[in-house]
């Protein structure tokens, strides 16, 4: 689903909504893939906290 975005802002802003629905929490892993940039990927992992 994150694919379907460009920017590192608006995947963020997608995972943020949809974190809470998000059912497979042990292969988060391939969530933070989604991301180019470090710092990208440490909010994703704090979003999914």
């Amino acid at each position: 689903m994150l694919a379907l975005f460009d920017f590192e802002n608006d995947k963020l802003s997608a995972l943020k909504l949809l974190a809470p629905r998000l059912t497979d929490r042990q292969n988060k892993f391939k969530v933070y893939k989604a991301f180019d940039f470090d710092a990208s990927r440490d909010q994703a992992k704090k979003i999914l906290q």
